[in-house]
């Protein structure tokens, strides 16, 4: 069964006047009004649906003047029991479920109380000493309580003219009015006690709030004045009256000292805070200001749209140490508008030496990826269909390794990939002979993977492949056998060095052979010198031509770099590709791809980017 809560308790006393009616033999009816005062202890509230109880109740009846002469009539000395008292209950119950209660129930005595007929009033007490605990139920909904004196039946042992008499009495709120005959209606509610569901216990402690620095630093031979503190809390306000400091300072002793303090809720709760104080011996005065360091970049650069993250800043100082968490930072960046904004990061040591920095934050607008000069590279088995691509756009008949452009009047055939001479690729360390190759040959010095292109007038260097990794589509991948699938990026370029073989990574079907880059099996003409010894199939591998031995070297002379005659011309087309590609992906820019493949290309009919 549920308790109510009666924290806070307290004792009400409430009056109340009465009408009390009864009929006297030789007298008539008689109409008397009479003051009953009832006092109770109860609970300042009570939970839905809880009991409680009024404790120590008792009433207190009072009869005026104008009832004393007729009370001496036939009831002098007043003697009695009171057989009924009952308290109307609104919103309650007693604990049997009616709406009301008999405080009297089995009779309560009414002490003999002699007056005069002269006496001003005359009083009793019911019970004439302790009280009675009555309990009620509590509504099951919030609201209020509401307790009304109800009526009341006395049975008096009167005596008339010197015989005894029982008169009954029935009384009822109300005034009686002897000029009207009358009786007027008041109002007879004792008690009003709030359903509401409890107060949850206060368990959070007060905040303090320390006033100046922490730690504070003093010299040797400083007054030391506490800053104080605040303290608060979320039930009862501001205590910082009652914070209770212990600890003590002696400036002329330098040291480390603690100051503590304390305070506490009215629920009990405490709180405490420290403060060091460090007094030290007089030292020279602090000028050196701290020392802010920006994480991340500055310039910041970021993208209409993005998310800006401050990354922050760290700061020291040579005599107050780690200030990072002292670091103010003013400044906004807003990031749905392109601009420049500026950030400034804020600190100060104890001596009062202020450093700043600031961060530039950029927002641009961002750029559309657009794809290289050139258009678009297309590949796919046999010529290019006409309403394939757009003007300047590449063709790669990966059949037969014809490169087409197409111009204002269609696809028109550039070069063919394994052709003979002038669509070869050389490889060898250091820069090629004048006389290896042919006009539109390249060479690759494997050493510093310079890439140059023979025209009329020789070897020209036209770039460097070691360029950084690049996006999607943009990067050159070398090794020896069929690339793993792990490798790359749809788009991505692989060559293999043993066999020339090149592929291309698709996004749905992953590495894709497209041809091989081996160059003819017709005798090369690279060679330099009189002698211009030619290549060949044997295994020997001596021709200094761009042969296809059984080394598989894409165009390679042989194991002598290319010598014909006991390596004495240097006619050959160099090494296979270099083996440390094997090891590290060279990745190249897409347009020095492309220049490498002797035109310029984005996409894929197969489109590598899906």
């Amino acid at each position: 069964m549920n308790k109510g809560f009666e924290v806070h308790a307290v004792k009400q006393s409430t009056s109340v006047p009465y009408v009390c009616i009864s009929n006297v033999p030789l007298i008539g009816e008689l109409k008397l009004n009479m003051q009953v005062k009832v006092t109770a202890t109860l609970p300042d509230f009570v939970t839905p649906g809880a009991e409680f109880a009024l404790e120590d109740s008792f009433s207190e009846v009072t009869f005026g003047k104008d009832e004393v002469p007729l009370l001496n009539l036939a009831v002098n000395p007043i003697k009695g029991e009171v057989q009924k008292f009952h308290l109307d209950l609104e919103n309650a119950t007693s604990t049997d479920g009616k709406n009301f209660v008999n405080v009297a129930e089995g009779g309560l005595t009414i002490p003999e109380t002699p007056f005069a007929s002269t006496d001003p009033s005359v009083s009793f007490r019911v019970p004439a000493d302790g009280g009675i605990d009555v309990k009620l139920k509590a509504g099951n909904e919030t609201g209020s309580i509401i307790i009304k004196a109800g009526e009341i039946e006395t049975l008096l042992n009167g005596n008339l003219f010197g015989n005894p008499l029982d008169i009954h009495a029935t009384c009822n709120p109300g005034i009686y009015n002897k000029d009207t005959d009358e009786i007027e209606e008041v109002d007879a509610t004792l008690n009003v006690i709030p359903i509401q569901e409890p107060t949850p216990a206060d368990t959070t402690p007060p905040v303090i709030t320390l006033n100046g620095d922490n730690p504070l630093y003093l010299n040797v031979g400083d007054e030391f004045v506490d800053p104080g503190a605040t303290a608060t809390d979320d039930v009862d306000g501001d205590l910082t009256e009652q914070i209770v400091v212990t600890g003590s300072v002696d400036t002329s002793k330098p040291g480390e000292y603690i100051l503590t303090y304390t305070v506490s809720d009215s629920a009990g709760n405490e709180a405490t805070e420290t403060r060091t104080v460090i007094v030290r011996e007089v030292q020279e005065p602090d000028t050196t200001p701290p020392v802010i360091t920006l994480k991340g970049d500055n310039p910041l650069y970021l993208n209409v749209g993005d998310e800006f993250v401050d990354p922050g800043a760290t700061a020291t100082d040579d005599v107050d140490g780690d200030l990072t968490e002292q670091i103010v930072v003013t400044g906004s960046v807003d990031t749905s508008k392109p601009g420049e904004y500026t950030l400034t990061y804020t600190v100060s040591d104890s001596a009062g030496n202020t450093a700043s920095v600031t961060r530039t934050v950029i927002v641009q607008e961002k750029e559309e990826e657009q794809p290289p000069a050139g258009g678009s590279w297309y590949y796919g088995e046999g010529a290019p269909d006409e309403d394939l691509g757009s003007t300047g756009d590449l063709y790669l008949d990966i059949a037969s390794g014809d490169v087409y452009v197409k111009q204002e009047n269609g696809w028109v055939l550039a070069f063919n990939m394994i052709g003979g001479d002038g669509s070869k690729i050389f490889t060898g360390t250091g820069a090629p002979a004048a006389e290896l190759g042919k006009a539109g040959d390249y060479y690759l010095d494997t050493s510093a993977y310079d890439l140059y292109l023979k025209d009329e007038s020789g070897w020209k260097l036209i770039g460097n492949l070691k360029g950084a990794k690049g996006d999607d589509g943009t990067s050159w991948h070398v090794g020896e056998g069929k690339p793993d699938s792990s490798l790359g990026r749809p788009g991505d370029f692989y060559i293999d060095a043993k066999t020339g073989d090149l592929y291309i990574k698709d996004s749905e079907n992953g590495w894709v052979f497209l041809l091989s880059l081996k160059g003819s099996d017709e005798p090369g003409s690279g060679n330099p010198g009189d002698d211009e010894p030619q290549g060949g199939n044997d295994d020997e591998q001596n021709n200094g031509g761009p042969s296809n031995g059984n080394t598989g070297n894409n165009g390679s002379g042989g194991n002598d770099n290319g010598g014909a005659d006991n390596g004495q011309n240097q006619g050959g087309s160099g090494n296979p590709l270099p083996d440390t590609a094997t090891r590290e992906p060279l990745l190249l820019s897409l347009g020095l791809l492309l220049t490498l493949l002797g035109g310029a290309g984005w996409l894929l009919r197969r489109r590598i980017f899906q």
